[in-house]
């Protein structure tokens, strides 16, 4: 939807545009696309906190348990 004319434009609004998405394709074809963006944040999700606990013990010595400080944690997170 591009431009400024509103007699031009599909949807007046979110609402209307999922109406008009359900009534055109069927009420799955919002969800059409998550399946790979859920894999791909799963994956990003996995690679993240699970290398966290592996910095944290290389960079600084220290388990799981022990508390850091913030800028521990934001060196991790950088690096992560």
């Amino acid at each position: 939807q591009k431009g400024f004319d509103a007699s031009k434009l599909r949807y007046k609004g979110p609402v209307d545009c999922v109406r008009k998405i359900a009534a055109e394709e069927g009420p799955t074809a919002l969800w059409k696309g998550v399946t790979p963006t859920m894999v791909r944040q799963g994956w990003n999700q996995l690679f993240l906190f699970g290398s966290y606990d592996l910095m944290k013990k290389s960079f600084f010595g220290l388990e799981r348990e022990d508390p850091i400080e913030g800028w521990q944690s934001t060196t991790i997170g950088l690096v992560a």
